[in-house]
């Protein structure tokens, strides 16, 4: 099977509103743990977040207006341009939380619990940020 092919099979497994409805439900459970675990104690937290929101805003909408018609203009410039600046968003977030995984909260037995978890989730929404904006770009061109 050529690499084109399945392409389009796999990032059509799921239409637009599917690839928005995972993007916003990742981020709610980003949101929710930084929220309940950090209480917005840094202003990093609230950047991060804010960031993390625009990055699903702009990949949904991306990823829905794709879905509606693969030959327009935004859904092309949009899955371009947004893998670079996402690629280039998710190197500075990493660099956040770095610093942030040092004023992480620890628990009675002085563990940070819960960050590992809160990356893997931040790893997990980055890379379906980046697999929407590709699935924009690829689908512009079919």
């Amino acid at each position: 099977m050529h690499w084109d092919r399945l392409q389009i099979t796999l990032f059509n497994l799921f239409s637009g509103w599917g690839w928005a409805l995972l993007l916003a439900t990742v981020w709610m459970i980003l949101a929710c743990l930084a929220t309940f675990r950090l209480r917005f104690r840094s202003g990093i937290m609230r950047g991060l977040l804010v960031a993390t929101a625009l990055q699903a805003l702009a990949a949904g909408s991306a990823a829905v207006v794709t879905s509606l018609d693969s030959i327009d203009a935004y859904a092309c410039l949009m899955g371009m341009l947004g893998f670079v600046a996402t690629a280039f968003v998710i190197v500075v977030e990493a660099g956040l939380l770095i610093y942030l995984s040092k004023q992480w909260p620890r628990n009675a037995a002085g563990k940070r619990d819960l960050i590992v978890g809160w990356v893997l989730i931040w790893s997990i929404f980055s890379m379906v940020v980046l697999i929407v904006h590709v699935r924009s770009a690829a689908l512009c061109t079919v």
